[in-house]
């Protein structure tokens, strides 16, 4: 029981550590590095099927297609342009 008490009262107070310098400056060469935990078994979209394995392939590959946070309506992200309907409307393959 003193033990628990004494890790609350512990966790609850607050330290005054003299802090030197930014410690959370960004890096120069506009780097992001992550600890992914571990090699996940694939990083094909088709195959993946954990949660880890579909981090990693969004940090990897960029949608061809956003969605406008207002309006949520599709943006272009990685394609050209938005994409064209032909005359004949859209094909349905059976």
């Amino acid at each position: 029981m003193l033990v628990a008490i004494s890790l609350i009262v512990t966790a609850c107070s607050s330290t005054n550590a003299p802090t030197t310098g930014n410690t959370t400056a960004a890096d120069p060469n506009g780097e992001l590095n992550t600890n992914p935990g571990g090699e996940p078994d694939t990083i094909d979209p088709q195959k993946e099927s954990f949660v880890n394995e579909v981090a990693q392939t969004m940090m990897v590959f960029e949608a061809l297609m956003n969605f406008d946070p207002k309006t949520l309506r599709p943006i272009p992200g990685a394609a050209k342009d938005q994409p064209k309907v032909s005359a004949d409307g859209p094909s349905r393959s059976v």
